[in-house]
């Protein structure tokens, strides 16, 4: 990415990923349930992300419960880092445009 795009994901209060992405470490804040942009009913985390130009606070709606689940067994104030990971068929073959979400303690 250029500078400026770099910036501008800094910026976004959004985590995004492509599939095979992790995040930087983050510290876990927070969670509450909402209603995510298609009326669906979710879970949505709070972090905050150490940058150069400060603290930026960034969030993600997921409403897988294995991703619930994991993020029941980490306390608030742990560092964390979130990776997107390809979801596999029976055979181990990634599925096309299909992903989970793990988490784990940095």
């Amino acid at each position: 990415m250029g500078k400026l795009a770099d910036r501008a994901k800094e910026k976004s209060p959004y985590i995004t990923l492509n599939i095979g992405e992790e995040t930087p470490v983050l510290i876990y804040k927070s969670w509450k349930e909402t209603t995510d942009n298609f009326g669906n009913d979710t879970f949505r985390y709070f972090f905050d992300l150490q940058t150069e130009n400060g603290i930026v606070t960034k969030q993600l709606d997921n409403r897988s419960q294995s991703f619930a689940m994991a993020m029941d067994e980490i306390d608030f104030g742990t560092k964390v880092v979130i990776k997107r990971e390809p979801k596999l068929d029976h055979d181990g073959e990634p599925l096309e445009n299909k992903s989970i979400w793990t988490v784990r303690k940095a």
